[in-house]
């Protein structure tokens, strides 16, 4: 099954956003504080394992639900760096801004990964398992970015207590931890599967 394509070397353009960010980010790294500088750092590895996914697929296999899925991550990408350098010793508006786009990275991240598919060689078997297993895998993570987004709302909503570094040091922990495991298992299964593919090629 192929989707419709209505803008001709439409990959191409989306292309450029992963640069710009990348150098953005790179900028934004000077004048921000300590914690600033992780979440920047981080933010800009999400931007850079986004742009080598993103290369997965060959322009003429770029449809449209991918075009929009990856406008959707691009702006997901922005206010992840954005909101990511405004952060401080302080929970705040920053940390519910960050959890809620991480929550809309993952879900942007099912559905490319399941309209990479559409598009994707049907020879690299292990490949589309790789797209397929994360396509449900972000779907499901998700809902703890949804969940932790929530906690931390009613964290700066509570007036019976002063938000303390406590809850600051467990949600940015939390948070921090779920993005290094997603992106070394990404990475990791689609190194395993390209190895796969690789000897399957090698046999036929």
């Amino acid at each position: 099954m192929r989707l419709p394509k209505s803008i001709p070397e439409s990959q191409k353009y989306v292309t450029w956003a992963f640069p710009i960010m990348l150098g953005f980010g790179i900028a934004s790294l000077i004048d921000t504080s300590w914690q600033g500088r992780v979440a920047v750092i981080v933010g800009m590895v999400v931007v850079f394992t986004g742009w080598s996914s993103f290369a997965m697929i060959a322009e003429h296999n770029y449809n449209d639900l991918l075009l929009v899925c990856d406008l959707g991550l691009i702006t997901t990408y922005v206010l992840l760096l954005c909101y990511g350098r405004t952060l401080n010793s302080m929970l705040g508006p920053s940390d519910l801004a960050i959890w809620t786009a991480s929550a809309a990275t993952f879900g942007f991240y099912s559905f490319w990964d399941f309209s990479a598919l559409l598009g994707h060689d049907t020879k690299a078997m292990a490949t589309s398992a790789h797209l397929r297993k994360f396509g449900l895998i972000c779907a499901g993570l998700a809902i703890p970015f949804a969940v932790g987004a929530v906690v931390v709302n009613q964290e700066l909503a509570s007036t019976s207590k002063a938000v303390g570094s406590l809850p600051t040091t467990v949600s940015r922990s939390v948070l921090l931890s779920l993005w290094i495991l997603i992106l070394c298992w990404w990475h990791y299964g689609r190194v395993v599967a390209a190895l796969a593919d690789g000897r399957a090629d090698d046999k036929s």
